[in-house]
C-alpha cells in the first residue's frame, strides 16, 4: 500500500482531514477534487479507492482541521528557532522533502499568507488555510519527516503569539487575508502570474508556480484547466515584450505619441515625467525650478511647453501660479 492509503485512517483519527495529492518536479498538486470541502465519508472512499493504493503523499486541508501551519521557507534551524522564541514553541514540527521546517500551531483565525511580508527579510511563509503537504509524504527530493511530536499532539496544539501584520512595499502595515474565494480567483491567479512571470525562465517554470499558488491560496480550489489557461496568456503577454506588472512603467496613448514626439518634442518629454512621477495624484505642481534639472530644457521652453499641455487638455490648471501661493497647481482630466 502507498503512504496514503496507510496513513489517511492515521490522520483521520487524529482529527486532521487529508487527501491524495501528487508531488513532482512541476509541483504538489491534489488528485481529486473538492478536496477542501469533502465531508468524512468522502475521505474514507478516497483512503479504500484501489485507484491511490499507490500514491506516496497526502495533503491536509488546514482550516478545517484547526491547524496553522509556521513555514520556514529554508533549511534554517536557527531561523525556526528564533521564530518559535517568538510565537511560541511548537509541539509538532515537520522537515520538508527539501530540508526546510514547518511548525505546526492551533489555527486562531489566522489568514494563508505567502507573500514573506510578515516577517522583511526572511523567508516565512504563514498557512492558516488551504493545504500543507504531510508527513511522512514521499516529494521527488525526498520525505517529508516529523522531527518533533507525533500525531496525538495534533489534537493540544500552542497557539501563536505575537503574529505582525504584513509589510507592504512603504514599510506600513498591511492586514490580509490570503484564502481566495469565488468570484476573484481569476483575477487573482491573473495577477499573480504576471507577476511571477518575470522570474521564470519558462511556461512550464510558470505553471508549476501558478498550480502551487493555486493550490495554497483558493478556497475552493480552481479547476487546473483555467490555471493553465491563465499562465499561457500571462506568459503570451510576457514573451510580447507587453507584461508591465510589478515594473515601473509610463502610460503613453499611440495618438499623443503621434502628436507630440515629432512636432511638440518639448510637451512629449514634460508630459512624460509628468506620468512617471505624478500618475494618480489628485494634485501636482509645474514649476519653472524644474528647468535644467527634472527637464533637460531651460524656462522659456518649460513655459512652452506646459502651455501647449494645458491648452490642449493633457494637464488642467487648478490654481494659477502667484506670489502667494507659488507655482502652479495642476491636475489630470477626468
Amino acid at each position: 500500500m502507498g503512504i496514503f492509503a496507510d496513513w489517511a485512517p492515521i490522520y483521520a483519527d487524529a482529527g486532521v482531514r487529508v487527501f491524495p495529492v501528487n508531488i513532482d518536479e512541476e509541483g504538489t498538486r491534489p488528485t481529486v477534487r473538492g478536496y477542501l470541502k469533502a465531508g468524512d465519508n468522502t475521505r474514507r472512499a478516497w483512503a479504500d479507492a484501489t485507484k491511490f493504493a499507490d500514491t506516496d503523499a497526502l495533503g491536509i486541508d488546514l482550516r478545517r482541521s484547526g491547524i496553522t501551519v509556521l513555514d520556514i521557507d529554508e533549511p534554517n534551524e536557527k531561523l525556526l528557532a528564533d521564530a518559535m522564541d517568538w510565537h511560541g514553541q511548537s509541539s509538532f514540527i515537520v522537515r520538508s522533502q527539501g530540508g526546510n521546517f514547518q511548525a505546526y500551531y492551533r489555527n486562531n483565525g489566522e489568514p494563508r499568507d505567502t507573500t514573506k511580508r510578515r516577517w522583511p527579510g526572511h523567508r516565512i511563509d504563514l498557512l492558516g488555510g488551504g493545504m500543507t503537504v504531510a508527513a511522512p509524504s514521499q516529494g521527488h527530493k525526498g520525505n517529508y519527516e516529523i522531527i518533533v511530536g507525533d500525531l496525538e499532539d495534533l489534537s493540544d496544539l500552542p497557539k501563536l503569539r505575537n503574529l505582525p501584520d504584513p509589510i507592504n512595499d512603504d514599510g506600513v502595515e498591511e492586514p490580509r487575508d490570503r484564502t481566495i474565494t469565488t468570484g476573484r480567483r481569476n483575477h487573482a491567479l491573473f495577477t499573480y502570474t504576471m507577476r511571477a512571470a518575470h522570474n521564470c525562465e519558462s511556461e512550464p517554470d510558470l505553471l508549476a508556480k501558478a498550480r502551487q499558488y493555486a493550490i495554497e491560496t483558493f478556497d475552493p480550489a480552481l479547476p487546473d484547466s483555467e490555471v493553465q489557461r491563465t499562465v499561457a496568456s500571462a506568459w503570451g503577454y510576457t514573451v510580447r515584450g507587453e507584461n508591465y506588472a510589478s515594473q515601473p512603467h509610463t502610460r503613453l496613448l499611440n495618438d499623443e505619441i503621434n502628436t507630440l514626439a515629432f512636432d511638440q518634442p518639448d510637451a512629449y518629454i514634460l508630459l512624460s515625467i509628468l506620468r512617471c512621477n505624478h500618475w494618480g495624484r489628485d494634485e501636482f505642481l509645474i514649476a519653472d525650478a524644474m528647468a535644467n534639472k527634472v527637464v533637460p530644457f531651460n524656462v522659456k521652453r518649460l513655459r512652452a511647453a506646459r502651455r501647449y499641455l494645458k491648452q490642449h487638455g493633457y494637464v488642467v490648471e487648478e490654481r494659477r501660479p502667484s506670489s502667494k501661493y507659488g507655482a502652479g497647481l495642476f491636475s489630470w482630466p477626468a
